[in-house]
């Protein structure tokens, strides 16, 4: 790794690359969250501001025009891009609490989680949202779904929720192994990762129903983990 220059000293909270050349980072600010864009591998940034947002937890890009990004303190926020982040406008706003993640499965239906164990739905490419039923209280900070109609979200410590029908209903599963887990992928070939506090990893192959526990490579909490292929 080579370290590069960024514009400023606080906190960065999320990367994400749409292509080789173009990305953004969320950028904490004492008040507020910024987006900042790069379109020559990070060799310069541009401050895109907070699209009326405070406190952006989460970014994420269908194409490279189209964009969310969600977050909020007291109550959440989720703005929207159509134009490569040059303007972003508020779609929900203080409706719900506040939002950890936001994934869209198709152009138009889109899904958001966070405190309070609060789930959302958009069908109309993310001008409009809804909340939809959640067994759970917990802080919810991950989605994925496998197609249009099942999908997991997952929460801070064990919390794993499941649908079967594109999130009308939720099953919950406590199944992993007792620890505070904080990050959860699904790998190429279906394989589930969960990782958190103390350098805790684990994975199943039977989706979810039963982990296998990780050698521990570290005592630091992992925030995040990624896979390219299924290895």
């Amino acid at each position: 790794w080579t370290q590069m220059s960024f514009p400023t000293t606080n906190t960065l909270i999320q990367v994400l690359f749409t292509d080789q050349n173009t990305g953004y980072v969320l950028n904490t600010l004492p008040s507020t969250t910024n987006i900042y864009k790069t379109t020559d591998a990070g060799q310069s940034w541009t401050n895109q501001g907070d699209g009326g947002a405070s406190f952006l937890n989460d970014i994420y890009f269908l194409n490279k025009d189209t964009g969310f990004a969600a977050g909020g303190s007291l109550s959440g926020s989720i703005i929207k891009t159509t134009n490569g982040g040059a303007s972003w406008h508020l779609v929900s706003d203080g409706q719900f609490e506040g939002i950890y993640t936001v994934r869209f499965i198709n152009n138009n239906t889109g899904y958001a989680a966070g405190d309070g164990g609060g789930i959302y739905k958009s069908i109309n490419a993310g001008e409009n949202w809804t909340q939809v039923g959640s067994p759970t209280s917990s802080e919810l900070n991950d989605i994925y779904f496998i197609d249009d109609n099942t999908g997991y979200v997952a929460g801070i410590g064990t919390t794993l929720l499941k649908t079967t029908n594109a999130g009308g209903s939720w099953t919950v599963s406590f199944n992993a192994p007792s620890a505070i887990y904080r990050v959860f992928r699904i790998t190429p070939d279906g394989t589930f990762q969960r990782a958190g506090e103390y350098g805790r990893m684990i994975r199943s192959t039977d989706s979810g129903s039963t982990w296998q526990t990780q050698t521990d490579i570290t005592d630091a909490t992992l925030w995040d983990v990624d896979f390219i292929n299924p290895n």
